[in-house]
């Protein structure tokens, strides 16, 4: 018996070995195979390759940044060649966008989109994007076909699908014309809150008295900074016979404000006049602050139009380009300089919508008389699942959308759903020569509404707004109302000769950030969609007037001005509550020296700025608790963040300190103060002390990939080094953890060698690409890198087929 047993083990061992190095040896093959793939998909940079659909020769050049050179002889070639090297650099970004405007990323991503794509559904995107192409003039369909045919070369020329199809193990669909406006159209998702806004004033509006809601939701402030100098006037205190909160059961626990949250998605942009710069030519500082990731929202190029015969156009334009588009959104074409920030005026409305006395839901009332819902029908398809079927429905007005706080539907009317609203008629800046050229081309163009600031080769500046905006009838748009009689109607669009424009102001300077910047009649037109409070738009106001003579390098500092003036008159307040208190021994003294010393900056060894800001947001909450307690009840999830203008009826409150106005949780205004104090001191000892509690630990910045959230263990390879950053909401140097200046750009049009431009996330979309996060380091550090493209550190050309 022992003898045949050892030859078994013996042969059984063997066996076993080999098993074992042939599984390592098939797992090294398909860990190779996989590296393979991987770096096939990394776009071409050298070489030549012939194209279909290109009618002429293409130069495509590229920086050590990545940035891109593209050299062609018609307008046609330099949309394809761009569309070729957006399909090899960000083929799955554009995918993203394009799904998410459609509703349609459950097919790549899974059940976990399906929330998502209900959502998107309802505003019929893909539909819309299909008659806009259908309408469009000859010369952009012509662009978007170029634009479409060079997507399907760049992808086809990969070795292998974008390495994010490889994971998902799902092949990336064709890119159509259509595509392109969806991309646009998720832009308008992005930029604009789909009645959310107004759906949150209106809980406010029905549950809390009128005098109440009037002064929390006040459009203005001290700290406005309009262009055109109107204030507005503040609404009075509700009196005791209104509202008196010391009649009111305590509140359990404080609301949360909401403040707290990343910022919006804004921008900060200004010019300066000829008359107020160093070299004497007209400056354009822009740094549009979006939500943080790589890739980067923007790509940097450059296109340069080379006629063929000396009267042939020309064109050298250079800025940032969105991928999905042909289109350079903002830049520089020698001759004008122009830049945007979200303008926050109001583009969308709810509807009431009455329903009959039976209590059948079939039906709604519309000028005219009864009418039947839209019942609209679709399927999501689901990559690894059944497909999801859902039904809306839609009226004359828009997709129902909600509820109001007495059950009745509301529909949505919203400039993103009209054809109109998107177009590709913003390529008309590329040759515009003046400021007045690129007013007339604003006034045409379809997307979300922006402050446009434009700047020209002879030194003048202007302001005015770009895309479409609503001629409302009958209301002023704050709050939903009932459409039904005809009394109240969108009658078309705002005249290009009543959209307020600004061109060349006595001073030499304009500036915008989100906030409002016109009063009286023409703020009566535009609306107000949600101003953010005028703090960052007046420190950049006062930056700019601060210096007689400025340059590229004085804009920039601007730009990164991380001085927190909001919270001087809270570091104050604080410091006053310390000494009330009684806070003393080492650490009431460490506070007081902490508070008193030196301007509070946004920097990350900063205990003092996140002392003082952590107090306001706690006193805040303090104060409007007991106050929208009604509104919490309605909706649990509703918080101040929609009140953009809290800080000017909060100031108010702890300045007059009316009796009736405070919670019955407090017997006087300072036990507020102290409760808020306390609360603030325990989160410090929870943190580690006073030294641990720096700004910079709060701070974090971190631009991830969007699979490393649900795969994790890629995050390594995928998400970039997080960083402690300087800046905040209220100050020019915009910065959260997840959100911030997606860009900074200070050109002089003309001059653009002198210009400055740099961006988080780096060109390319692929890990393994030299591109990849390439100048995240320069952003972080506020360092300028040139405007244009750098020395050529790559070349490839591209060929027409025979």
């Amino acid at each position: 018996m022992r003898s045949e047993t050892r030859p078994r083990s013996s042969r059984l061992r063997r066996r076993l070995l080999s098993g074992a190095a042939v599984l390592l040896l098939l797992a090294a093959l398909v860990g190779l195979a996989g590296v393979v793939a991987l770096r096939s998909s990394l776009p071409r940079l050298d070489g030549v390759v012939v194209a279909q659909g290109l009618h002429a020769a293409v130069s495509v050049e590229r920086d050590a940044l990545g940035a891109v050179i593209l050299r062609g002889g018609s307008r046609d070639d330099l949309a394809f060649a761009t569309g070729f090297v957006h399909a090899q650099e960000r083929f799955f970004q554009m995918d993203l966008m394009r799904r998410r405007a459609a509703g349609e990323l459950a097919a790549l991503l899974g059940e976990v989109a399906v929330s998502a794509d209900r959502q998107a559904r309802i505003h019929g995107f893909r539909r819309l994007a299909r008659r806009v192409v259908a309408e469009a003039s000859p010369r952009e369909r012509s662009l978007l076909a170029a634009y479409t045919r060079g997507v399907g070369a760049g992808l086809a020329d990969l070795g292998a699908r974008p390495f994010e199809y490889l994971l998902l193990r799902r092949q990336p669909a064709p890119w159509r014309e259509e595509d392109t406006v969806l991309v646009l159209a998720s832009m308008f998702q992005l930029l604009q809150d789909e009645g959310r806004r107004e759906a949150a004033l209106a809980t406010m509006a029905q549950t809390l008295p009128g005098s109440l809601f009037a002064f929390l939701a006040a459009s203005g402030t001290r700290w406005d900074a309009a262009l055109d100098g109107t204030r507005v006037a503040e609404p009075p205190l509700p009196d005791p016979a209104t509202i008196d909160l010391r009649k009111v059961e305590p509140t359990a626990a404080p609301a949360e404000s909401g403040l707290a949250a990343s910022p919006v998605a804004g921008s900060n942009n200004w010019a300066v006049a000829a008359s107020r710069t160093v070299s004497g030519d007209a400056l354009l500082a822009n740094d549009m602050h979006l939500p943080l990731g790589v890739p980067n929202i923007w790509f940097r190029m450059r296109l340069v139009l080379e006629g063929e015969a000396p009267d042939a156009p020309r064109l050298d334009v250079a800025g940032l380009g969105l991928p999905g588009t042909p289109v350079m959104v903002v830049g520089s074409n020698r001759q004008v300089a122009w830049g945007f920030t979200n303008a926050q005026v109001d583009t969308s409305d709810l509807v009431v919508l009455d329903l009959p006395a039976d209590g059948k839901e079939d039906r709604y009332l519309a000028p005219g008389g009864w009418r039947p819902f839209e019942v609209v029908r679709e399927r999501i398809e689901v990559a690894g699942g059944d497909g999801v079927d859902f039904e809306y429905r839609r009226t004359i007005w828009g997709p129902v959308v909600g509820r109001d706080p007495r059950g009745r539907p509301w529909a949505l009317r919203w400039v993103a759903h009209e054809p109109e609203a998107l177009n590709l008629a913003l390529l008309g800046l590329e040759q515009a020569h003046d400021v007045r050229q690129a007013i007339a081309v604003a006034h045409r163009t379809g997307i979300p509404a922006q402050n446009f600031l434009v700047v020209d080769r002879a030194g003048s500046i202007a302001w005015t707004l770009i895309g479409r905006l609503p001629r409302r009838r009958g209301f002023d748009g704050l709050l939903p109302g009932r459409w039904c009689d005809g009394s109240r109607s969108w009658e078309g669009w705002i005249d290009p000769a009543e959209v307020p424009t600004i061109i060349d102001p006595a001073d030499g300077v304009l500036w915008t950030a989100n906030n409002r910047t016109v009063g009286g009649e023409a703020l009566a037109r535009l609306g107000d969609g949600g101003y953010d409070l005028g703090a960052r738009a007046r420190q950049i106001r006062d930056d700019l007037q601060a210096v007689e003579r400025h340059d590229e390098r004085s804009l920039l500092a601007i730009q990164l001005d991380d001085r927190g003036l909001l919270l001087e008159p809270w570091r104050r307040l604080m410091l006053e509550t310390v000494k009330a208190a009684g806070v003393g021994g080492e650490r009431g003294a460490r506070l007081a020296d902490l508070l008193g010393a030196g301007p509070l900056r946004a920097q990350p060894a900063s205990v003092a700025y996140r002392l003082v800001r952590g107090f306001r947001l706690l006193v805040i909450e303090r104060v409007l608790g007991p106050l929208l307690a009604p509104c919490r009840e309605a909706d649990p999830r509703l918080g101040a963040g929609y009140l953009r203008q809290v800080e000017g009826p909060v100031w108010r409150l702890l300045t007059l300190r009316p009796p009736h106005l405070l919670g019955a949780d407090y017997d006087t205004w300072d036990a507020l103060l102290e409760q808020a104090l306390d609360d603030l001191l325990d989160q410090v000892d929870d943190r580690g002390g006073l030294a641990a509690f720096t700004w910079g630990r709060r701070n974090v910045v971190r631009v991830r990939h969007p699979f490393s959230r649900s795969l994790p263990w890629l995050a390594r390879w995928l998400d970039l080094p997080p960083a402690a950053l300087p800046g905040d909401t209220h100050m020019p140097r915009v910065q959260g953890p997840g959100m911030g200046a997606s860009e900074r750009m200070v050109v002089s049009p003309g001059h653009e060698e002198r210009g400055l431009l740099h961006m988080p996330g780096g060109q390319s979309g692929h890990f393994l690409s030299p591109f990849y996060g390439a100048g995240q380091q320069a952003w972080e550090r506020g360092e300028p890198t040139p405007f244009l493209p750098g020395p050529v550190e790559y070349r490839l050309r591209l060929e027409p087929a025979p």
